[in-house]
């Protein structure tokens, strides 16, 4: 059996991705090591490029918690998350910030926008996400991308708390940027799956041949 899902750099942008034990919450990188190794200076160029790419102005000048929401109704969050309703996790987000006196973004899901209560301290946002990444004072979510993409910026405190490609720990900056540079390395764009000279240089395609 081969797993497929939309890729995670790049996520609606035409790339996927392929595992032989499973997406989400079943990445066969969430077991894997990623001691630093001799691709250490490649994946060093793809978190340069990823930030290029993605990093935007800074428009929240105030400290601020971001939380980015998604689809009730994806098999991340009906399988592999302790929250099936996304006013759920902001009443876990509020009783972590309270009395912070911090304010808290969140961002609906482009697809799926849902229905929430009002709270105070709570601002929705609608502008791309990596205006707000890279200068939150945490990030929290339950598995979404936009967590994996927020690894490539160093000093972010992100909580995940369902089960997805966050779902590890990596001792060192080195071996987290190994981490994102083997998912990146493992995503195809759609249109490579009409080349087969590059679906065979695969990491699944290898690994399905062993």
């Amino acid at each position: 059996m081969i797993y497929g899902e939309l890729g995670i750099f790049g996520h609606y942008d035409k790339t996927c991705y392929f595992n032989v034990t499973g997406v989400n919450g079943k990445l066969s990188q969430l077991g894997m090591n990623f001691r630093p190794t001799l691709d250490s200076v490649e994946d060093k160029k793809i978190i340069d490029k990823l930030r290029k790419e993605y990093q935007k102005p800074r428009l929240c000048k105030e400290p601020h918690v971001f939380v980015p929401l998604q689809d009730e109704t994806d098999t991340q969050i009906m399988k592999y998350s302790p929250f099936k309703k996304m006013d759920e996790l902001l009443d876990y987000v509020e009783t972590l910030f309270m009395h912070q006196g911090i304010k808290i973004l969140y961002k609906m899901h482009p697809k799926a926008p849902c229905e929430l209560k009002s709270r105070r301290g709570f601002e929705q946002v609608f502008d791309d996400v990596h205006h707000y990444l890279p200068y939150a004072d945490f990030i929290i979510g339950i598995n979404s991308t936009v967590l994996t993409e927020a690894l490539i910026y160093d000093n972010v405190n992100i909580i995940s708390v369902g089960l997805g490609p966050l779902s590890r720990h990596w001792p060192t900056v080195e071996e987290q940027h190994a981490f994102i540079g083997d998912l990146y390395r493992s995503q195809l764009k759609w249109i490579d799956l009409k080349d087969p000279s590059k679906v065979s240089k695969a990491p699944f395609y290898r690994h399905m041949l062993q």
